[in-house]
């Protein structure tokens, strides 16, 4: 900005700044509504002329929103549309470090936090996108997200009977993580498979005869009430709606609900009737395995593009492969992006199992999720940052208090 002025990165958010100016016309919260309603059939062709497109089918609302709420803050200061918007991904990457040292505080103390919170400073998984005028989701998904799983991770481990309040931020936060990026189904799922395997864990100890290391009622209310948030906005989005609740990575998603309620109920009514409940639950375990399997086959025949992609490198079409961001990540980049910091990352995974301490599996897990995507397509970087930095500080923080 100071060689050039004010100006916006790439193609992308271009389209997101017109959207913006789109959305003003309507106001703060009747610009959302017109963006909801399907933008009253608009059709702008200033692009694809003389067919046009309507954005607000194509599109989330989230960017070009908070666009909007930024712009009528900074216009207080004297700042105009161009230059709130340029600001806005600057602000939001400055914003994931406090973020992250709450992430890291309530993942393992303040020293974690901290730890956390410099690291966000220097990665460069975080840092990408995160710069002035790059007016796109990243940047403002990563800030987002971050609190998310902060708010998720609160809610866990909270002994009062505040816990819930957290467990509806979460659902809030992430839910709004649909509006911003289409990785958002990355989160959806990720929270099932991590409340699955936990519970998988423990109807395996039913199975066995063996008795049951902690309570779950925290965590599949906290699971429910997340996938709740992240369904809701799914469905009144237009670019989503109610039919991707039941297709693709959102019929996973929900598919993963259905088998932590049922497994809930079957792990609440064990102390009760011990003797009936382990065939049922043996039983009940061979049935998922069969389940599991005939998921993942639909899923494939449902799920397309960039997503298959990234679950399946070897599924990729010539279209996604066309495009530089979805190409696998060499070694190089990978090792560029991680750095020292995997030795860490490793002794936080022993030690989540180890503990099985929630919030440790919770973030050991999701760096594990994470890492597979980002060496698969190369943009998912960006996710792997929100939970790699804050088991690298954890590690790290763990294995200084052994000397």
């Amino acid at each position: 900005m100071l060689l050039y002025g004010w100006y916006i990165n790439e193609f992308d958010p271009y389209i997101r700044l017109f959207m913006t100016e789109q959305m003003l016309k309507y106001g703060t919260i009747k610009g959302l509504l017109w963006w909801l309603h399907k933008g009253y059939g608009a059709l702008f062709t200033h692009f694809w002329y003389p067919w046009g497109v309507n954005w607000t089918i194509i599109l989330s609302p989230g960017v070009s929103w908070l666009g909007v709420l930024t712009y009528k803050v900074l216009s207080h200061f004297g700042f105009d549309l161009l230059q709130s918007v340029i600001l806005l991904p600057a602000i939001a990457n400055a914003a994931v470090v406090p973020a992250m040292f709450y992430l890291g505080y309530r993942l393992g103390g303040k020293y974690v936090g901290l730890l956390a919170a410099l690291w966000s400073v220097f990665s460069t998984m975080l840092l990408e996108r995160g710069t002035a005028g790059w007016f796109a989701a990243e940047p403002i998904f990563q800030f987002i997200a971050t609190l998310g799983i902060a708010f998720y991770i609160e809610s866990l481990i909270r002994k009062d009977n505040y816990w819930i309040l957290f467990a509806v931020l979460s659902a809030i936060f992430n839910g709004i993580t649909t509006w911003v990026w289409g990785s958002y189904v990355f989160l959806w799922n990720f929270y099932g498979l991590f409340t699955i395997i936990i519970l998988l864990y423990l109807l395996i100890r039913i199975a066995r005869r063996q008795s049951l290391p902690f309570t779950i009622d925290k965590l599949v209310i906290t699971y429910v009430l997340t996938d709740l948030g992240f369904s809701a906005f799914v469905a009144i989005t237009p670019r989503y709606g109610f039919h991707t609740l039941i297709s693709g990575m959102g019929g996973v998603a929900n598919a993963a609900l259905l088998f932590s309620i049922i497994a809930y109920a079957l792990i609440k009514l064990y102390p009760k009737y011990p003797r009936i409940m382990v065939p049922v639950v043996r039983y009940f375990l061979i049935a998922i395995v069969v389940l599991v399997v005939a998921v993942i086959g639909l899923s494939f025949t449902s799920i397309g593009g960039k997503f298959l992609g990234a679950l399946s490198p070897l599924a990729r079409n010539a279209i996604v492969q066309s495009v530089a961001e979805h190409s696998p990540s060499p070694l190089q980049q990978s090792m560029y992006n991680v750095s020292i910091t995997v030795p860490f990352v490793i002794y936080t995974i022993l030690l989540s199992i180890m503990s099985l301490s929630l919030p440790a599996i919770l973030i050991s897990l999701g760096s594990l999720a994470a890492a597979y995507f980002a060496s698969s397509e190369v943009w998912l970087f960006m996710l792997l940052g929100l939970f790699w930095v804050p088991a690298t500080a954890y590690g790290f923080v763990k294995l200084t208090e052994l000397a």
